[in-house]
């Protein structure tokens, strides 16, 4: 289990669901009624589950022998901000470039443009920004991601497992809440709603998972765990069934979160940590989960100057076949998501580690967790 090659699987399923996301923010391209992977948004909730693991497995041995949370945060800042500072830079630029050619406020858009980067919700009305990462929506995982990871490293990877088992509960009871009052999973931690409720609502959802994820990596040692196995091939298959589902109303769509985060998710991780590949499957998988987290950062403003030049262009009335468009631009993203990664992401993170990381210890084998 201690070998690293173990989890390529892991980083294959994050691709996948890093593409879902990536086509139902634009569904309406692929279909006229927007019914088209209708429960892409619970890919968040896997992101969040996989990070949870990931993160125990990195860091919990270290911080349990002496990491301390400002090596913590060094590293996880180092590994998100490049990206997260680019993405908020491609989303930004056009916002400031709209408001000059409406002759808006260059100064709503400056601002909007350091928020962004900050990953921090807006602090201001609503009238200026109707959504609290407006420069790059997606970075509204990623601020909670954060505060949760802080949370994680000052105390709570001390917390045996049954303490986390009731994090897990808790925070899982708030999110469905939110869940059954909105009804729409994807809006949760994404919007202000009425007083701000449905944001802050982002912090159980991903407190839920999280903690799911930092239970999973515990329990590998089980016996139980390690017979939870599929072929490797059949797990992206399963998770983009479950994306495909299609609306259930809101009962429905509340009792499809409750069994994707439960259950199926957690299988999936589990019989992913099992499985191996090796080969061209293995390639495949390490290509799917380094495009993974640049293409889900930069999706959206990529989309966005697209949208610019198809309207400009008049393509989305002079092109017939418009989903033959539609996918290219969705998989020119991913390739600009990889060239990111290969050129700037990997570059500019080599050198803020050997400049200001002073915590470069190599990854620990898996151990024994307290439960």
């Amino acid at each position: 289990m201690a070998e690293k090659h173990k989890f390529l699987v892991l980083d294959g399923l994050r691709g996948v669901a890093a593409i879902a996301v990536a086509l139902f923010h634009r569904r309406w391209w692929f279909a006229e009624d927007g019914a088209f992977l209708q429960h892409a948004p619970l890919a968040v909730d896997f992101f969040f589950l996989l990070s949870g693991f990931v993160i125990a497995y990195a860091y919990e041995p270290k911080l349990n022998t002496g990491m301390s949370l400002r090596e913590f945060l060094i590293k996880r800042l180092i590994r998100l901000y490049p990206l997260i500072i680019l993405g908020a830079f491609l989303g930004g630029a056009l916002i400031l470039l709209k408001e000059i050619r409406t002759e808006g406020s260059i100064a709503d858009a400056i601002e909007i443009i350091f928020f962004g980067i900050a990953a921090i919700p807006m602090p201001f009305p609503n009238s200026i920004a109707g959504q609290p990462f407006y420069a790059d929506q997606p970075l509204w995982s990623i601020f909670f991601e954060i505060i949760v990871n802080i949370g994680f490293a000052i105390f709570l990877y001390k917390w045996v497992s049954s303490a986390l088992k009731s994090v897990v509960v808790v925070s899982f009871i708030l999110y469905l809440v939110a869940v059954a009052i909105k009804g729409d999973v994807g809006l949760i931690g994404n919007q202000y709603g009425p007083y701000g409720l449905m944001l802050l609502a982002g912090l159980p959802r991903t407190m839920c998972s999280f903690f799911l994820g930092v239970l999973i990596f515990r329990s590998l040692d089980q016996h139980w765990v390690g017979r939870i196995r599929a072929p490797a091939w059949v797990l992206p298959l399963i998770l983009m069934a479950v994306f495909a589902v299609p609306d259930l109303g809101n009962i429905g769509n509340t009792v499809m979160a409750v069994l994707s985060v439960l259950f199926i998710f957690p299988l999936l991780v589990i019989a992913g940590a099992n499985a191996n590949v090796d080969g061209t499957a293995a390639k495949i998988a390490t290509i799917s989960g380094a495009v993974s987290f640049p293409l889900y950062v930069l999706h959206e403003p990529m989309y966005a100057w697209a949208e610019l030049v198809m309207y400009k262009l008049d393509l989305f009335d002079k092109t017939a076949h418009l989903w033959l468009l539609s996918c290219a631009v969705v998989f020119g993203s991913v390739g600009f998501s990889l060239l990111a990664y290969k050129i700037y992401d990997i570059p500019v993170r080599r050198f803020l580690t050997a400049n200001f990381d002073t915590a470069r210890r190599p990854a620990p084998a898996l151990q024994s967790r307290p439960s």
